[in-house]
């Protein structure tokens, strides 16, 4: 599908692709929701690299802690960080699950596509 962009009168100054979900998706105006949308992208854009610094010292401080050797069940204190590793029996787990619908939001930013 594509969109046509003008500039103001008649003719065609532009003819870019515009994303297009499915062959019969339905197009809801709606202003307040798409502002509602929009912050909502923007701060999981702004969550995405506190994470990421996370995700990383957080491997490379556990790595550090293997170093250690540390036993089962005993706490170890460095600083003020209390360390401990806990024995984790093995186990059968089954569970059931219920039918339900679930909601997916997701941007169709031309580079995704």
């Amino acid at each position: 599908m594509h969109e046509l962009e003008t500039s103001g009168t008649a003719e065609v100054t532009q003819l870019r692709p515009a994303p297009q979900a499915a062959l019969w998706e339905a197009v809801v105006e709606d202003a307040e929701l798409e502002e509602l949308l929009d912050a909502r992208e923007e701060a999981k854009e702004q969550l995405r690299a506190p994470r990421q610094r996370f995700k990383e010292a957080d491997e490379r401080a556990r790595a550090a802690i293997e170093r250690l050797d540390l036993g089962a069940d005993a706490p170890v204190r460095v600083g003020d960080y209390l360390l401990t590793r806990r024995s984790v029996k093995g186990r059968s787990v089954a569970f059931e699950t219920t039918d339900s619908t679930r909601l997916y939001v997701r941007t169709l930013k031309e580079d995704e596509l």
